[in-house]
């Protein structure tokens, strides 16, 4: 009774064989015994060989074949892709009133003068692509013919084709002013221009905000649309179209 009682317990710990993990193990020794024979006939060496590899060819067998095959076989392995950064997001309400670029400044309320009001946005900046997205828009730079190979254009010949490239306003001037990180590195050899916004003064006179590098941070201005604009000064606009990137919420 007590040997029956034993043999229970050892027959209790018997781990359950899957026969499928070790029939396609049988199979690779199978297949790997295959090219091992294979290889040695059609170099007319027998199975003497193996005694020899386990005797005194065993240190050159596993230095200059194991070891280096091993290596060429790590090698051959998907490399670990390095983490890629968090993006940066963040809610903009860019419905709201812009600040205004001097004192007396208008964005309503006198001709020419007008704010185009956004709604409330996800902002995300990707450090991997050093790219800014709105609502999964990617931010690109808008240049007209006109300012391309050196040329320049007032900016109230400008301004039409600039409205028609889907602008951003003033209000997110304020806003990437105030979170500088969402600013793409990328940008700091430009003067970036926002022309969603249009701000008139007392006179008349038309102007733009705009955020530009200064060496050390991004700072903001203006330029008269009576003035010109080059190579350098883009309007911040967004791609034509949805480039298909999910809309990721914070």
């Amino acid at each position: 009774m007590q040997r029956h009682m034993q043999w229970g317990r050892r027959k209790g710990t018997m781990k359950k064989i899957d026969w499928k993990q070790f029939g396609q193990f049988l199979k690779m020794v199978i297949d790997l015994f295959k090219i091992i024979t294979s290889t040695f006939k059609e170099m007319k060496i027998g199975p003497e060989i193996l005694e020899w590899i386990t005797g005194a060819g065993q240190k050159v067998f596993t230095e200059q074949f194991l070891v280096q095959f091993g290596k060429v076989y790590q090698e051959s392995l998907p490399k670990e892709q390095a983490n890629s950064p968090e993006p940066l997001r963040m809610k903009a309400d860019i419905n709201a009133d812009p600040s205004l670029p001097f004192e007396g400044a208008m964005f309503e309320g006198t001709k020419g003068s007008k704010h185009i009001r956004q709604g409330v946005v996800e902002l995300e900046y990707r450090p991997d692509e050093d790219e800014l997205y709105m609502n999964g828009r990617k931010l690109v730079p808008f240049l007209s013919e006109l300012q391309l190979g050196g040329k320049t254009v007032q900016g109230f010949t400008l301004q039409l084709e600039a409205e028609a490239n889907s602008p951003t306003n003033a209000t997110l001037a304020d806003v990437l002013y105030a979170h500088q990180e969402f600013m793409p590195m990328k940008y700091r050899n430009r003067v970036w221009f926002f022309w969603a916004t249009i701000f008139g003064d007392a006179d008349g006179d038309l102007c733009v905000r705009y955020l530009c590098w200064d060496g050390k941070r991004w700072d903001r201005g203006y330029h008269w649309l009576s003035s010109h604009w080059g190579e350098r000064n883009p309007s911040v606009s967004l791609a034509s179209k949805n480039l298909g990137l999910e809309v990721k919420h914070s």
